[in-house]
């Protein structure tokens, strides 16, 4: 068996169980002005909220693994562990404000919205 019946008996197989040669079509359907859709601007605040939780619960498990060992530590060691516990805490109250300022501006914006009522540029 070559590989040309390999194939050829692959797509036959997938038009058959899969209806492959159907799926794909180049008609367009006019979508109705009524028709309810996520908010772009919503999703948009969404996913900038998600993304600065992922970075300050990375910046927490940094802030949680830094420990003094348990020998004598030196002063400059001491200082250099103080300096970094603090600049990982004031990072971390900062993405927290972030997060909450993003969380504010999204309670002003609706989660779904009218086809009609999306901006232009929005619209497909």
């Amino acid at each position: 068996m070559n590989f040309l019946n390999i194939q050829e008996n692959f797509f036959k197989y997938m038009m058959q169980e899969f209806g492959i040669d159907t799926l794909v079509s180049y008609f367009k359907e006019k979508i109705s002005d009524t028709s309810i859709l996520v908010n772009p601007e919503y999703r948009t605040l969404e996913n900038l909220r998600k993304k600065l939780t992922s970075k300050l619960n990375r910046i927490k498990a940094k802030f949680s693994t830094l420990v003094l060992a348990d020998t004598p530590i030196d002063k400059n060691k001491l200082e250099k562990y103080l300096t970094q516990k603090e600049e990982l805490k004031t990072e971390i109250e900062q993405y927290e404000t972030e997060i909450e300022k993003v969380k504010e501006q999204k309670k002003d914006v609706p989660y779904k919205l009218p086809y009609g009522e999306l901006p232009e540029n929005e619209k497909i």
